[in-house]
């Protein structure tokens, strides 16, 4: 809000005196308390008492947001606060209501319209099938890719495969830098390798079972990236294994392939100790499953 003095206002002001000026000083101070008082005020006011109920909210409670949308708390994305404990107004809340689930952030509510997906287990015979090419990259073939990512990290994984979802395409995502680089592969092949590596790997698709896999140390991979633009990424390290563990799983084929006869059969009686946690081949990530970050597990 702006107020204008002419010069010809302000020149009678000053000739008498400056005395005159007392009822517009007056008017803008009482402009001022009325905005204050009437809006920055309230506002305040309610945003700290927003803040001492986030202060001690927690999962599994449940909220009713200023929309009237009741829902349990499922997950809480705390930013760093000096000497602060505990949500505040900045950080987003994740709530499932019915079927959905909505993230709550600063006060605003968005739908979060990615899927956590059923993960297949070993003995489903989709893990062993080979994949079909993708050709168009379609709104289901996107969707798919975000769907891939969000059960990824709900399940606590550094990479995906399509079949390990219960889907025949040619698609993969990884990522192994805790959510900063996710890569998705569609139609990814490895055009060349050099070196060699053993590291331990483990597989979503068979939990709690792992082993030493030797692996080409180095690898390029040539894909098509989500909008369907050609790419090629060299890679080492955690990176190439993880590039090459997935477009495995394309192929129909197990980091357990790559065991000795010995080591291999081990693996194998230790999942059939718990295979039957898993009714039909399928993993479900329970709720508390799909609120964690992703960390660097299995692939």
């Amino acid at each position: 809000m702006r107020f204008g003095i002419s010069a010809v206002q302000l020149a009678l002001l000053q000739a008498a005196g400056g005395s005159s000026l007392t009822p517009l000083l007056f008017q803008f101070g009482l402009i001022f308390l009325i905005f204050y008082f009437l809006i920055i005020r309230p506002q305040q006011k309610q945003r700290k008492t927003h803040e001492e109920a986030l202060r001690n909210l927690k999962r599994g409670d449940r909220i009713v947001t200023t929309g009237g949308i009741i829902g349990d708390v499922i997950h809480i994305k705390e930013t760093p606060k000096d000497g602060k404990s505990g949500p505040v107004m900045d950080d987003e809340i994740t709530i499932k209501s019915g079927e959905s689930r909505l993230i709550v952030e600063r006060g605003r509510i968005r739908n979060d319209d990615v899927s956590v997906l059923d993960i297949r287990v070993l003995g489903d015979p989709i893990l062993r099938q080979e994949t079909k090419p993708v050709g168009a990259l379609t709104d289901d073939i996107r969707t798919l890719i975000d769907d891939m990512f969000e059960t990824m990290r709900a399940a606590k994984g550094i990479g995906l495969a399509a079949p390990q979802v219960g889907r025949t395409e040619r698609v993969a995502v990884v990522d192994v830098e805790g959510g900063t680089q996710p890569i998705a592969l569609v139609n990814p092949e490895v055009v060349s390798s050099e070196g060699s590596a053993k590291a331990e790997e483990g597989c979503l698709s068979i939990p709690d079972v792992f082993g030493d896999v030797e692996r080409p140390a180095q690898v390029v991979v040539r894909a098509l990236d989500r909008d369907g633009t050609p790419i090629e990424i060299p890679a080492t390290e955690l990176l190439a294994r993880c590039f090459q563990h997935e477009i495995d799983h394309l192929h129909g084929k197990l980091f357990i392939d790559y065991l000795s006869v010995l080591k291999r059969r081990a693996a194998l009686d230790k999942w059939s100790k718990q295979k039957d946690r898993y009714p039909g081949f399928v993993r479900r990530l329970t709720a508390e499953e799909v609120a964690e970050h992703h960390h660097e597990e299995d692939l």
